[in-house]
């Protein structure tokens, strides 16, 4: 396991390696200068559930847990995470599920990527009103995206790679004010559902529709 922790008042990120115990994680949180600990990333965390010294890093702004296997959902306690602005999951073979994501009240963007048992949101998003950004790339099971679930506030909406996306016929209402769409790849046969986003590419500042076969790029 190795946790990355960035320090805000020095901008630099430090590297720690610890055994394949939660403990251990936890066995260094006391030694940290906690009130300068703005982001962290965990690597190959071996649990589901996070040691409660970790709450003790109240500035945490940044979360990235990444080829943690144990994770199929947002962890209940993130919610003490006040600060949470920025949460990820990054290869994490078994995440498939954004119940409770509503709770972090702070949360502005959420990184899901090459996760391949995650297949749809579900309606959880729309609570996460100061939401803007919402990367859901590279995901090989997720096949369906449903636009008025997103919450108006999205800005900007990733979902390269995912080739087996489908997306519905929405009106132009159903879609948040998108300024970025990034679909590069988003048809592995290279026919990229244009009907879904031709209502709101008027208001796009970028568009990336690229995929296999050809591409398709406006700004």
């Amino acid at each position: 396991m190795k946790i990355e922790l960035h320090h805000r008042s020095r901008d630099i990120w430090c590297s720690l390696i610890l055994g394949d115990d939660r403990k251990e994680l936890a066995s260094v949180i006391p030694f940290l200068s906690v009130e300068d600990i703005d982001a962290m990333k965990i690597v190959g965390y071996p649990s589901d559930r996070l040691p409660n010294a970790i709450f003790s890093l109240e500035q945490l702004e940044s979360l990235e847990f990444r080829q943690c296997e144990r994770f199929s959902g947002i962890p209940a306690s993130l919610s003490r995470f006040e600060n949470l602005c920025e949460l990820g999951f990054v290869e994490c073979a078994d995440f498939c599920d954004l119940e409770g994501i509503s709770e972090l009240e702070a949360l502005r963007g959420l990184h899901i990527v090459n996760c391949p048992s995650f297949e749809d949101m579900g309606g959880e998003l729309s609570g996460c009103r100061k939401l803007e950004l919402l990367e859901m790339s590279h995901n090989s099971s997720f096949s369906d995206l449903d636009a008025s679930k997103l919450p108006s506030g999205v800005r900007v909406l990733d979902v390269r790679g995912c080739f087996g996306l489908e997306v519905e016929e929405l009106p132009d209402t159903a879609w948040p004010a998108l300024c970025s769409l990034n679909a590069a790849d988003w048809s592995r046969s290279g026919n990229l559902p244009e009907d879904a986003v031709v209502g709101v590419s008027s208001k796009i500042k970028h568009l990336c529709t690229r995929h296999h076969g050809g591409s398709s790029d406006s700004e």
